[in-house]
């Protein structure tokens, strides 16, 4: 790509984590807004608080938290009720947990994981496209 079209790319859209990761794994906003939560605010989040938190409804948060797991991006984990109520002590209404059982915690990977996931999946999207182009001509 000529010099210049690059830095007016550049120039018209801020290029970050952020901006790569929404069009590697296609996520929308909402899909952001809960993995910066998780990654900055949360160390391990069950859905209950991640709904209460973001006011929606609780398969809107669940679509999410399934799309970032499908990409790796977050991790679910499986936590009985004791170790829940020790992490979520404070963090919602115990009523809502029930008496048994298991509950997944969600956290999301590091911000140096992060780097790597993007530039290992960036790589392979240059080399699906290479073999394409080389393919075609």
């Amino acid at each position: 790509m000529p010099k210049n079209l690059t830095n007016s790319i550049l120039e018209m859209k801020k290029i970050d984590l952020e901006f790569i990761a929404r069009w590697i794994y296609s996520l929308n906003d909402l899909d952001i807004k809960i993995f910066l939560f998780l990654l900055n605010q949360c160390e391990k989040c069950c859905i209950k608080f991640i709904t209460e938190k973001f006011q929606k409804e609780r398969s809107v948060i669940q679509r999410s938290l399934n799309k970032l797991s499908r990409f790796n991006l977050i991790k679910k984990i499986k936590v009985t009720l004791n170790e829940h109520r020790k992490i979520c002590k404070n963090l919602i209404n115990e009523d809502s947990v029930p008496e048994r059982g298991y509950l997944y915690m969600y956290q999301s990977i590091t911000l140096e994981e992060l780097k790597s996931k993007l530039n290992n999946d960036f790589s392979y999207i240059i080399n699906i496209f290479n073999s394409v182009i080389n393919n075609v001509i």
